[in-house]
């Protein structure tokens, strides 16, 4: 199925569930197609039903990153991130998840909707052909004429005037202030861990690898990481094997480097099955 069929099939809408009242829920629009084609999401999802809705568990950022990743085959973490009681979020979302959450994504990249003034109380937008300039979908520009003319000739009549009450401007809670932060490798490799068990969940295989690359090139950059790592993967109840393996095999390739960083010193004092995985594979450790 080619690319401009997936941005012509019906979209879907998912929503995030907030992890607490105050905050606030996401929204994103997404073609239908591709989530089959290359995620399990649809799974026990009907034909007919037009929303999905994931629980607060689903970290937004990472559930992003996969969006990115299904419409252009990559994705990008942000340099900042907003902090605010200790939730993150995006500074300002790519365009293709700013159009995702605006309903809008078929058209990312592609010129903007033309929407006219006269219709706004009806909410009808239009797209202008790029063969055909004079010609717009959906809503022609002589309807929009003839509404518009037939508005001003035939005005609807003034409501009569309504007596005046002292009136009190609504009491708002204070939103806490956003702070900008900037990503840190920790942060980094926390966000593609997150990338890596979602891609896991929804079955998105170039994803796996994807966001495992990510994480080994984080690793290379800042060795003394490779202690979270570590700690994340060989610190949960149910074995990871894959990641497992995967966290030994950095260690092994770029083992003549990571010996003498004092992350290495620190993880063999504290020994456990990482140190026995790693000595197995590696000769001399």
């Amino acid at each position: 199925m080619s690319f401009a069929s997936f941005l012509s099939s019906p979209t879907l809408r998912v929503r995030i569930c907030p992890p607490h009242p105050e905050a606030e829920e996401k929204l994103y629009t997404v073609h239908r197609s591709l989530l089959k084609a290359h995620t399990n999401l649809l799974n026990g999802v009907k034909p007919r039903e037009t929303s999905l809705t994931l629980g607060p568990t689903t970290s937004p950022a990472a559930f992003e990153a996969v969006l990115e990743f299904l419409y252009t085959h990559s994705y990008a973490l942000p340099a900042e991130y907003e902090a605010a009681n200790g939730h993150g979020g995006k500074e300002t979302p790519s365009p293709i998840l700013a159009a995702a959450m605006q309903g809008a994504i078929g058209v990312w990249g592609k010129p903007a909707a033309i929407h006219d003034h006269h219709s706004a109380s009806r909410n009808i937008s239009s797209y202008q052909s790029e063969l055909f300039p004079d010609l717009r979908n959906g809503y022609s520009t002589l309807a929009v004429e003839a509404e518009g003319q037939a508005a001003a000739s035939s005005p609807s009549p003034l409501p009569p005037l309504s007596p005046t009450f002292s009136s009190h401007e609504p009491v708002l809670a204070e939103k806490p202030a956003l702070v900008l932060k900037r990503s840190t490798p920790t942060s980094r490799l926390a966000a593609h861990l997150d990338v890596y068990a979602l891609a896991r969940l929804y079955a998105v295989g170039k994803l796996i690898s994807v966001s495992l690359a990510n994480i080994k090139q984080e690793v290379v950059a800042s060795p003394e990481i490779l202690h979270e790592l570590v700690r994340v993967v060989y610190g949960t109840k149910h074995k990871n094997e894959e990641l497992r393996a995967f966290v030994v095999g950095i260690v092994q390739e770029h083992w003549e480097r990571l010996k003498k960083e004092k992350v290495i010193e620190v993880l063999l004092k504290e020994g456990g099955e990482f140190v026995l995985d790693v000595f197995s594979k590696i000769r001399g450790f």
